[in-house]
């Protein structure tokens, strides 16, 4: 399983947030600083969050991008709502594009945005997806939901819960088996304090890598920590 740090760009910051509430916003550094620190500790791939785009339903950090780009490769979402907001970040370096509102918007559709570098993130919130930078949920209920974005071809997913992500309280350990289980290769985010949440990630089939904020800024672990945890 692979260790993928996140960085978090709000107003050109890094931060974290709790629940993905943006009144409670910590800034936690300088996100070129950050992904050159975890690029010299041996990271492959970066997770980046841009949520001043979320929350105003557009990408907004695409020069930051560019920039976090020529350091390592990038997963990014936040904000994307159309086939041009996914170019914008193509075109600033990213090599995974996440999008999670626009696929329960544009379900048909999601073959003609390109399934080959689209990652479809989902939600969970109260039980159900949440949309909108996590500020509304849907009627959809999670593993049905997964079960159809298989029936499309999806090649890989992102699940949160939201409940959990920036309260080191643990991964939601029990959605996740039942997410992975449908067969979409499943990226688990949301949680994690420690080297042992990771270890039990690792072995739930189909979780193919984790995302992991809060916990390296907290100091919970170095991401080389876990590079040898999971070696």
């Amino acid at each position: 399983m692979k260790i993928i740090p996140a960085i978090d760009l709000l107003d050109n910051k890094a931060v974290r947030l709790f629940q993905g509430k943006r009144e409670k916003a910590e800034v936690v550094g300088v996100p070129v600083d950050l992904a050159k620190r975890f690029a010299d500790e041996g990271a492959t791939l970066l997770h980046v969050v841009d949520l001043s785009g979320a929350f105003a339903e557009k990408p907004f950090h695409l020069k930051l991008v560019e920039q976090l780009a020529k350091i390592l490769p990038l997963q990014v979402g936040g904000g994307i709502r159309t086939r041009e907001d996914m170019d914008a970040f193509r075109n600033a370096g990213s090599r995974w594009v996440i999008v999670g509102t626009l696929a329960t918007t544009n379900l048909q559709g999601l073959h003609a945005l390109g399934l080959e570098d689209m990652v479809v993130a989902v939600d969970i919130k109260g039980g159900k997806v949440a949309i909108k930078a996590w500020q509304e949920t849907s009627a959809l209920e999670p593993r049905p939901w997964v079960e159809k974005l298989l029936g499309l071809g999806v090649k890989r997913i992102l699940c949160t819960t939201v409940e959990r992500d920036g309260t080191l309280q643990g991964p939601d350990l029990a959605t996740l088996r039942d997410i992975a289980r449908v067969g979409i290769p499943t990226i688990a985010s949301g949680g994690i304090s420690g080297l042992d949440d990771l270890l039990q990630l690792s072995h739930i089939d189909g979780v193919e890598s984790a995302v992991v904020g809060k916990a390296l800024y907290a100091g919970a672990f170095t991401y080389l920590q876990a590079r040898k945890a999971l070696l």
